[in-house]
């Protein structure tokens, strides 16, 4: 599709990035959409409770886990996709590695490239 004809909606969705920063209180990730509206993710331990304490990066443990099902439950939309692919997709290490850079931003093409799996419009 040629890209000066795809939709608003598509551009704002595709425009997505996940960022996080380490505080006090832990790491925290926000959704930040194409109109630079910001959520907190949300870590989704309903599907699995790897990380009671948060989300983290850097390491392939139960932090870095629970933030790689939490993106792609968010990303995908479909939440057994998301318990399917997350372990893989922290295990590459490709998730974080802005974060672990600095830059701390992760674009949703990414996620998409990332996994194979495209994100619903």
């Amino acid at each position: 599709m040629n890209p000066l004809t795809k939709s608003a909606e598509h551009r704002r969705c595709s425009r997505k990035v996940y960022a996080g920063c380490r505080g006090p209180d832990g790491c925290v990730v926000w959704v930040i959409d194409g109109n630079g509206e910001r959520k907190r993710l949300n870590p989704r331990r309903a599907l699995r409770n790897h990380s009671p304490t948060g989300f983290e990066w850097g390491y392939g443990g139960s932090g870095p886990a629970q933030l790689a099902l939490a993106i792609l439950a968010e990303h995908l939309g479909d939440d057994h996709a998301a318990l399917r692919l997350y372990q893989d997709f922290k295990d590459t290490g490709r998730q974080l590695v802005a974060v672990q850079r600095g830059n701390r931003q992760l674009p949703r093409s990414t996620v998409g490239t990332t996994t194979g799996q495209s994100a619903p419009r």
